[in-house]
């Protein structure tokens, strides 16, 4: 039915697909494309579908997490972060030695086999503060819970948005929010967060003083896609069609009121591929 459309259906992936081609000459086997999207399913919902429970089950045991979540909804995006960190769903995966080498005292053959252990590098306590500690508003999580540059996970962008979507809903309907014994209180609203939000980057912002022009400048050949950024500073950065930052290339200017957000989006960044620039 599709291949009968001129265009691909917007949003539809199985005709982005048909329409496709293969090192521009060929179009895409039906095979191909079963295959595709099979591996989309079960690489993108079961492991989503598990990393919901390993957050599920944490809030359940910690219920103080639950309330600050409550009650600083704002947070969620750190909370997300934190999650696929701490509780890494793929714990690593299997390379092949291209060349003879001596790596931290291992000699290694080229045809060797060896597994990056991601689960080990997201506790790394040279890289982590409090490695082996949850912290629900941790702000600089540089994790690799999606591995990272040319081999970083295509579906990342799904897992986080699906967590983000499930833990804001069942707050809003206050499912997971209270203890039986804690007192009913009124939830603060995106209103609220907004107030908090917007509070404290004017505190930030005075705390600058007299400083000079800040600018953020995203490095185009760095810069993968993961996404981080325009998730903690929404009113300064977005995605474009392919869910890179639209500005890549660019030094924009960063208001007053945006600098705490564009820190926190340049110490997040796994790549590196953000840099602050000051006049």
């Amino acid at each position: 039915e599709r291949r009968q459309d001129a265009e691909p259906r917007e949003g539809d992936i199985a005709s982005y697909l048909i329409d496709a081609k293969y090192d521009d000459e060929r179009s895409l086997t039906d095979d191909e494309i079963l295959d595709m999207l099979t591996v989309l399913v079960l690489a993108g919902l079961d492991t989503t579908r598990a990393q919901l429970g390993y957050m599920w089950r944490h809030l359940a045991l910690h219920p103080e997490d639950r309330k600050r979540l409550i009650d600083e909804p704002e947070i969620i995006p750190y909370a997300v972060e934190e999650v696929l960190r701490y509780y890494t769903m793929i714990f690593g995966d299997g390379r092949k030695v291209t060349r003879d080498i001596e790596f931290h005292g291992a000699s290694l053959k080229k045809g060797d086999m060896v597994y990056g252990l991601v689960m080990g590098a997201n506790r790394d306590p040279r890289v982590w503060d409090r490695a082996n500690e949850f912290v629900i508003d941790r702000k600089k999580n540089n994790h690799f819970g999606f591995a990272s540059g040319p081999h970083r996970c295509l579906g990342m962008h799904l897992p986080g948005h699906a967590s983000r979507a499930a833990r804001d809903g069942r707050r809003r309907r206050g499912v997971a929010a209270r203890d039986p014994g804690l007192p009913h209180r009124h939830r603060r609203g995106d209103h609220g967060a907004r107030r908090r939000r917007d509070d404290g980057a004017a505190r930030h912002a005075a705390r600058l003083g007299a400083a000079g022009v800040m600018r953020i400048y995203i490095d185009p050949e760095q810069c993968t896609g993961h996404g981080r950024c325009y998730k903690l500073a929404p009113d300064l950065l977005s995605p474009d069609e392919q869910g890179f930052v639209s500005i890549r290339g660019e030094a924009i200017v960063v208001p007053p009121d945006q600098r705490e957000f564009a820190e926190e989006a340049e110490g997040t960044c796994p790549e590196g591929a953000i840099s602050l620039l000051e006049d």
